[in-house]
């Protein structure tokens, strides 16, 4: 698999070394360092092992948030303008 983007190897490629995708990934790196980008990456992607063992032991299944429903508001019917027969 000689043509294949070594980061993510899917991707075909032929006239650089890494797909776009990827490309993106080490512009990040080079952008905010290796240390930053992991970090990120282990609080929004990686589920901490305490989090774990509370969904384990509670049963409890991650949900999304709730949408809260604005209230519409009211329009009241002006005495000015009451039905004009043209």
């Amino acid at each position: 698999m000689p043509f294949t983007c070594p980061l993510c190897r899917k991707n075909w490629i032929f006239t650089s070394k890494l797909c776009d995708e990827c490309e993106k990934i080490r512009h990040l790196i080079a952008t905010y360092s290796l240390e930053t980008v992991n970090n990120v990456l282990e609080k929004v992607l990686v589920i901490n092992q305490f989090k774990q063992q509370k969904i384990l032991d509670h049963g409890v299944k991650p949900t999304e948030p709730k949408k809260v429903e604005k209230p519409k508001p009211e329009f009241k019917k002006k005495d000015n303008y009451k039905n004009i027969n043209t």
